[in-house]
């Protein structure tokens, strides 16, 4: 791919995603990258960037199901009226 070509030419993580990481990653996932590296601490930036996503998309799960939930309800409510 784009990002482990520019890897491989010398570029930095942060520097590959900046250029050709945009539509998967996030421009705060990028900086914490970025921040990982220049600090000499890329494991834990990369850890802390997993655990960042990970919260992230379990709030949005948790989101989605609060409102698929009632509207459910509802459709099933109205099966049953009309059965």
């Amino acid at each position: 791919t784009k990002i482990i070509r520019e890897l491989e030419l010398g570029s930095s993580l942060a520097q590959a995603l900046e250029k050709y990481g945009h539509p998967y990653f996030e421009e705060k996932i990028i900086a914490l990258l970025w921040a990982g590296e220049q600090s000499g601490q890329l494991r834990n930036a990369v850890n802390s960037a997993q655990l960042f996503t990970k919260q992230e998309m379990e709030q949005k799960i948790h989101t989605l199901t609060t409102i698929i939930q009632p509207l459910l309800l509802i459709f099933v409510g109205l099966i049953i009226a009309f059965v």
